[in-house]
């Protein structure tokens, strides 16, 4: 009986970690395995890029001392949206989000942690719901590391423009601070001096293997043994 070595073994697991980045939607906070967060609102901010204001870009700095402990597995980011937006099937309509490492001192954007790009196309962001951007593989905050994330439309059009929470001086959960851009020179990462106290409102949660999962990594795991026994 031949069994499906090291490549089938591989395979397997591979499979637990291909899928796309998506959003999600919840008329509700994420309140399970939410790592950090700041849920307090009070403001909004823009995240628009139309032929009148084309190159809005909106993030957020976390600074390591939010960070209890390295929270590993970590799966979506969520977003307040207190004004929403339609946007049509047809055209190109992608959000880009960026996290990674963040130089506090410089105020400058580090290392890519994850890039993922969304495409929106016929899709409604509604008011007052939270949006989760999930990401294509699961990673790791360090407690050591300060980090951000960002997002922006990577193309303007009339319809690319709707409002986000954020905290309005009440955002003394977070350790860092609101980021915005306005340039001409679009793209991300971008550098920017935080808004301290005026935090977007986020949630950070971590995902849990389902039990398909955990059945498929201990096939893995008897095929792999079955390898080295024969």
């Amino acid at each position: 009986m031949k069994t499906l070595g090291w490549f089938g073994a591989f395979l397997i697991l591979g499979c637990l970690h291909a899928r796309a980045a998506s959003i999600i939607r919840s008329v509700d906070e994420p309140a399970l395995r939410v790592v950090i967060g700041q849920p307090l609102a009070g403001a909004v901010a823009t995240v628009d890029r139309t032929q009148s204001n084309r190159y809005q870009r909106v993030g957020q700095t976390i600074e390591s001392t939010s960070i209890a402990q390295d929270y590993q597995n970590v799966s979506t980011l969520y977003l307040l949206v207190e004004s929403g937006t339609d946007v049509p099937v047809s055209g190109t309509h992608f959000l880009d989000l960026w996290i990674g490492e963040w130089d506090k001192d410089l105020n400058t954007a580090g290392a890519t942690v994850r890039r993922e790009q969304y495409d929106v196309s016929g899709f409604t962001f509604e008011d007052n719901s939270y949006y989760g951007f999930t990401f294509s593989s699961p990673f790791t905050l360090n407690q050591d590391t300060d980090y951000a994330f960002q997002l922006w439309w990577t193309t303007d059009d009339p319809t690319h423009s709707f409002q986000v929470a954020r905290a309005n001086g009440q955002g003394s959960g977070i350790d860092g601070g609101f980021i915005s851009d306005t340039s001409n020179v679009g793209g991300l990462p971008f550098d920017a001096t935080p808004a301290r106290n005026q935090d977007l409102v986020f949630y950070v949660q971590a995902a849990v293997p389902e039990p398909s999962s955990a059945v498929l990594m201990g096939l893995a795991g008897g095929v792999l043994l079955l390898r080295r026994r024969r």
